[in-house]
């Protein structure tokens, strides 16, 4: 992965958080939105996440490890979840070439 790359992840957000991480949420049936609302987000506030690769394969691994997917958070250092106790899981550590 590469610095530009995370750049355009960070370009991706569509809802600031004082932590800077980037939110996404992925589904069992492969599909991967923007981070819009808390809790379950409805079918018609899901904005799909379209056109980055990187985002796709981070969801791709998300779901991997949580087979029916969830809310995922993109930083400097990672990618991560949290699992049912509320404890941040890294699931991605990024090596920037």
């Amino acid at each position: 992965m590469s610095e530009f790359d995370l750049d355009a992840i960070m370009l991706l957000r569509t809802k600031y958080r004082r932590d800077g991480l980037a939110a996404f949420s992925t589904n069992w049936r492969g599909k991967t939105w923007h981070f819009k609302t808390w809790g379950l987000t409805p079918e018609e506030k899901r904005h799909s996440v379209r056109g980055s690769q990187v985002v796709s394969r981070l969801a791709r691994v998300c779901r991997n490890e949580r087979k029916t997917g969830g809310r995922f958070f993109v930083g400097r250092d990672g990618a991560y979840y949290k699992n049912h106790d509320g404890q941040i899981v890294q699931f991605v550590r990024f090596e920037f070439e």
